[in-house]
């Protein structure tokens, strides 16, 4: 059993009600069997995983909110639990009309993507006309105390909307993680190939570096997972708050289950484990043919998959070269 865990993702659902540009057609988390894992066997799982060691937990999907009640059970959950390492990710369009109940539960964390804060470039990106809602989740959070973090997925259409985007978390005091492009296998939703657009629109974060150090100095070096993943540089921008740039670029962790796989070495590697809403356990959210069904299983079975992949974080080693990336 290795020494330092991975987090466990719960993805509540894999619906959404944006419709991001960059993400697959069917969500980045989905599944191609039917209905959602019932809640006593997704409560169980959790108390079994939590049982196993695990002690960051992030509730996602999709947009987790459009399940609020799911998500609640998850957090009660990881309260009787004693687990405090608890981050929520959310589109925010909803997030305001819950944040009195979030306060009742150690989240340490409420992660919201925000790719534009101009209307019409949100609308473009997003498919929908909700900035509105999520900027009155982003102040509730703020205002709740709340840990607060933004996401912006970085496109070379949409460099501009990051220096605005970062106005924003300057002048609020927020902090703002930039994630890469991810070529996915699936068609994303507009009329390229993943390959096509993943040519198209990647721009490395690695480019932003200059002027942020200009403007902010020296970054200092990010890892999250307990270490896993990709080493990402962090600026500081004034009260307390951050940038960070994750750059698949950098490298990742990656183990034996890897060896064979048609992505490796790929920009995501083996860094957490999965849960998906419809109960399928993976350490790769990008390997479908390594997921394990939890729904159904008896306790004893759901222990034995859990501590199963766990084991895959025994070898695992950090390698620098990934991808080839267009344009860098």
């Amino acid at each position: 059993m290795p020494s330092l865990l991975p987090s466990l993702y719960i993805n509540i659902t894999e619906r959404c009600n944006m419709q991001c540009e960059y993400c697959p057609a069917y969500g980045e988390n989905w599944e191609s069997t039917d209905g959602l894992m019932p809640v006593p066997e997704l409560v169980r799982a959790v108390r079994i995983a939590s049982e196993a060691g695990i002690a960051s937990f992030r509730i996602s999907g999709g947009e987790p909110m459009i399940f609020p009640d799911r998500v609640f059970s998850i957090l009660e959950t990881l309260a009787r639990l004693g687990r405090r390492d608890v981050i929520l990710n959310s589109n925010g369009f909803n997030l305001h009309k819950h944040v009195a109940r979030l306060q009742s539960y150690a989240v340490r964390k409420v992660k919201i993507s925000l790719d534009a804060v101009d209307r019409a470039e949100f609308k473009r990106i997003t498919n929908s006309d909700k900035l509105g809602d999520v900027m009155q989740s982003i102040a509730a959070i703020k205002d709740a105390n709340i840990g607060l973090e933004l996401n912006l997925v970085l496109l070379r259409s949409c460099v501009d909307n990051f220096w605005a985007v970062l106005e924003f978390c300057v002048a609020e005091g927020v902090s703002l993680k930039v994630l890469d492009l991810v070529r996915y296998d699936t068609f994303v939703r507009n009329n390229l190939s993943p390959e096509a657009y993943f040519a198209k629109e990647y721009y490395s974060p690695a480019l932003l570096e200059p002027a942020l150090r200009r403007r902010f100095g020296e970054p200092k070096i990010a890892r999250l997972s307990n270490d896993r993943g990709i080493p990402m540089a962090e600026y500081g921008i004034g009260s307390g708050a951050t940038v960070t740039l994750k750059d698949g670029g950098r490298g990742t962790t990656f183990a034996k289950a890897c060896v064979g796989c048609h992505q490796f070495p790929c920009q995501e590697g083996l860094f957490h484990l999965s849960l998906s809403a419809e109960g399928n356990l993976t350490p790769c959210r990008l390997r479908r043919d390594l997921t394990k069904a939890l729904a159904g299983k008896s306790e004893t079975e759901v222990r034995g998959i859990i501590g199963e992949a766990l084991g895959a974080y025994c070898d695992a080693v950090f390698v620098r070269e990934t991808v080839e990336f267009p344009g860098v």
